[in-house]
């Protein structure tokens, strides 16, 4: 199950559907060529039950060489060195939970990262906000830590990262967070070819 029909579920369903659940995901972009991701999910209480239930997780969406452990009340799911081709178990459409671009001018070469905020249905925003549970943290906690490393310098000014430190950049993304789009943009300078001074 992808995680926007989950979240759906999950507020359909109300107070029931508590527990936590915590996604990491570390997006490490070398080229346009080779990008892999490690991904980690842990889901504990009521929802962990719902992913591994009738209708709730397809083991055979998730890629062979990921290790998947469930319990009562509990799922963990770990992807280690994960091509970016096999990522879309985790979002909406074959490889675009996370969208990566590359593109270049005589200057340098621009990498850009993507991620768009889709854990929350917008047909179930209004729900979200008017609960009578309290707020939408207050019913599940749910985390979603996203950090990224790729080429370059990272041009702050066109990233809406929480964070940038030794060469990545980070996010700590809620049900809450209002940012429609999570983006990173970093440049390289090319090379100025034998006899460049720079």
């Amino acid at each position: 199950m992808q995680i926007k029909g989950l979240v759906s579920v999950l507020f359909v369903l109300g107070a029931i559907a508590c527990g936590s659940i915590t996604m990491s995901i570390d997006t490490e972009v070398k080229s346009a060529e080779d990008i892999v991701h490690t991904i980690g999910i842990e889901a504990e209480g009521p929802i962990a039950e719902m992913m591994t239930g009738s209708g709730g997780l397809d083991v055979d969406d998730i890629p062979a060489s990921c290790e998947v452990n469930t319990s009562y009340e509990k799922l963990s799911i770990k992807c280690n060195d994960l091509p970016h081709t096999e990522l879309g178990f985790i979002g909406e459409g074959q490889g675009q939970a996370i969208s990566i671009s590359v593109s270049e001018n005589d200057e340098y070469v621009e990498y850009t990262a993507r991620m768009l905020n889709t854990f929350v249905d917008p047909d179930q925003e209004a729900e979200l906000q008017n609960n009578p549970f309290g707020s939408v943290d207050d019913i599940i906690k749910f985390r979603v830590y996203w950090n990224v490393a790729m080429p370059g310098e990272f041009v702050e000014s066109a990233s809406n990262a929480d964070s940038y430190e030794d060469g990545i950049a980070s996010f700590t993304i809620t049900l809450e967070d209002d940012r429609d789009v999570f983006t990173v943009v970093s440049r390289k300078k090319k090379g100025g070819g034998l006899f460049s001074c720079n």
